[in-house]
């Protein structure tokens, strides 16, 4: 376990709940606990997700802008995790600083002074971080909730967060006929190789530089990337959709079917998701005929429906694009923020 100096963790009206301890993260020994602590958070709220060991630990060992051992506290009561509190920070490309407070609270400690204490938690520890930042940037907490998690909702409001942004997750039945990918003329589909990735992955930022939210991605981010696709469930190349204009790479749908997953939900899902179109190749057809690829290849590989998540003002389009596509919405997210002064 790495050891670091680190303050005593203050958890104000939390801390005299009956058998309430705290501490913070202890390494991969953790990682079950968690696991079955958010699965219950998704359960509860009728979220069609599931965390899974193989893939928790992959991704925790490849977080940004994120030292656990220090920006995590975790809660227990009777030898079980009761809740988990994780701050990470991004600079947007507008030059924001955006703070993202992870709260997972088990069912049980929902109506209890637990969730507001472990966010106050956060919202410390975030103003620590925010103190080496730009001192003349905009700084936003943000936390990201179900539209089901309706305790969670409450707490974030009562804590004066409001409502930046609505995705959808949306699903394509893939028992229904699918059209063919019909390619703009010069554009083709080629299977991925490793000589692909860095250009893929070049392409994709350029392409999510209109997206809300985003920031250039790095050298880092490019390993990180190489590393999911190397060692997560669900992260085959083969399954991708990449179309092509002789070199030039012109759009993805990195699909991608997550089989423990779908096990734990008893799902046959695949997901076509993240899908992107550079510029010069948008409005010619090109994402609908890698989508209606895309789905032609999970339905190939035993899936019976096709799942993504959209921003619902895309700049580009993409929910039009995904409804003509016959994907329909089944649930919303919804990111909040509020805005603090250092």
């Amino acid at each position: 376990m790495k050891t670091i100096n680190r303050p005593e963790i203050n958890l104000g009206p939390a801390a005299a709940s009956e058998g309430l301890t705290f501490r913070y993260y202890q390494g991969k020994a953790d990682h079950p606990g968690l696991v079955e602590l958010n699965n219950s958070v998704y359960e509860f709220a009728e979220i069609d997700e599931r965390d899974t060991l193989t893939n928790f630990d992959i991704w925790f060992s490849n977080l940004k802008n994120c030292d656990p051992y220090q920006d995590m506290v975790i809660a227990e009561a009777n030898g079980k995790m009761a809740a988990s509190i994780r701050v990470m920070w991004n600079e947007e490309q507008d030059g924001k600083f955006v703070y993202t407070v992870s709260n997972y609270i088990h069912p049980d400690w929902l109506e209890t002074p637990l969730p507001d204490s472990m966010h106050a938690w956060g919202e410390q520890r975030v103003r620590q971080i925010s103190a080496s930042h730009r001192a003349d940037a905009p700084r936003f907490f943000e936390a990201w909730a179900s539209e089901t998690e309706t305790a969670f909702i409450r707490m974030l409001k009562g804590r004066d967060y409001f409502e930046e942004r609505y995705f959808f997750e949306m699903v394509r039945d893939l028992t229904q006929p699918i059209p063919p990918a019909e390619l703009p003329e010069g554009v083709v589909f080629r299977p991925v190789t490793d000589e692909h990735y860095r250009k893929i992955f070049d392409g994709m930022d350029e392409a999510f530089r209109d997206h809300w939210g985003h920031s250039e991605g790095t050298e880092e981010d490019y390993q990180r990337f190489l590393h999911r696709i190397k060692e997560m469930d669900g992260y085959n190349p083969d399954w991708w959709v990449v179309a092509w204009d002789g070199e030039e790479f012109a759009g993805i749908v990195m699909n991608k079917i997550f089989a423990e997953e779908n096990q734990l939900l008893g799902l046959q899902r695949g997901w076509t998701d993240p899908i992107c179109v550079r510029r010069p190749w948008r409005k010619r057809g090109v994402a609908t005929a890698m989508i209606n690829r895309s789905m032609q290849v999970l339905k190939e590989n035993g899936m019976a429906q096709a799942a993504l998540g959209v921003d619902t003002i895309n700049p580009s389009g993409a929910l039009r694009l995904y409804q003509n596509c016959g994907y329909v919405s089944k649930q919303k997210h919804i990111t909040f923020r509020k805005e603090f002064q250092i």
